[in-house]
């Protein structure tokens, strides 16, 4: 038989040397969640990108152009969503916040008006 490779000798020496091997991984493997529990997010383009980049300077570029609009959510609950009484008071506040400049509301029943060309039909009428 020929006498064992280094290779082999290497891990002879990880087998007999478990025990001190899995103790020193317990012990840094705190400081290595530690540390990496410290490193930085920020997942904006600003971090992601060198300013210099064409892409970056064509996206800021277009957002001077085309600013974001502000969105605002609301969420209207109702037992029964599609009684007379629940659509009544939809269009309702849909119509009220329609008059507020620079406001634009959408909702389910909005775009059904839009597309059947009911913009100024009242539910009385539906």
């Amino acid at each position: 038989m020929s006498a064992p490779s280094s290779l082999e000798r290497a891990f002879a020496f990880l087998i007999k040397q478990r025990l001190i091997i899995v103790a020193l991984y317990g012990l840094l493997l705190p400081l290595g969640i530690w540390g990496a529990l410290r490193v930085p997010k920020d997942d904006s383009i600003d971090r992601m990108v060198v300013e210099s980049d064409p892409d970056y300077l064509a996206t800021r570029t277009f957002q001077k152009i085309f600013p974001e609009a502000q969105i605002a959510l609301l969420l209207l609950e109702s037992p029964d969503p599609y009684s007379p009484a629940a659509l009544r008071e939809l269009m309702g506040l849909e119509d009220r916040l329609s008059k507020i400049e620079g406001v634009r509301p959408n909702s389910a029943l909005s775009v059904w008006r839009g597309i059947f060309g009911l913009r100024n039909v009242r539910l009385a009428s539906i």
